[in-house]
């Protein structure tokens, strides 16, 4: 949807074109959508259960994943996090944050001699 009709489609493929003000179309569309007469069953608490599921499932995996490094980047974050004050690594985006436990584990390592 755009309020350009030339910009409609012009970096992704469009299936269905809105040439129109997104405020006034999107608010035109839900007046015709029926909202509040659909009924269906609120599923957000079975949702946020699986994520609970999901999140510890895939710490697990993480914490055995090492890359091949002999040292799994969550477990270490876990313990950072342990000795660190609490809004320390907000400032970090997680690649920079991937990128200074890379570091951390290069110097870690054990340097071979020649």
């Amino acid at each position: 949807m755009d309020s350009d009709a030339e910009a409609i489609g012009r970096f992704h493929a469009v299936t269905v074109p809105v040439f129109g003000d997104i405020g006034v179309t999107a608010r035109r569309l839900l007046a015709d959508a029926n909202v509040g007469r659909v009924q269906t069953i609120d599923q957000r608490d079975d949702v946020a259960s699986r994520c609970e599921i999901w999140d510890a499932e895939e710490k697990r995996r993480r914490a055995a994943d090492d890359h091949g490094l002999g040292v799994a980047s969550a477990p270490l974050f876990a313990v950072l996090a342990q000795h660190t004050p609490k809004h320390a690594g907000e400032s970090r985006s997680t690649s920079e944050q991937h990128l200074l436990v890379r570091a951390i584990l290069r110097l870690a390592r054990p340097v071979s001699t020649y």
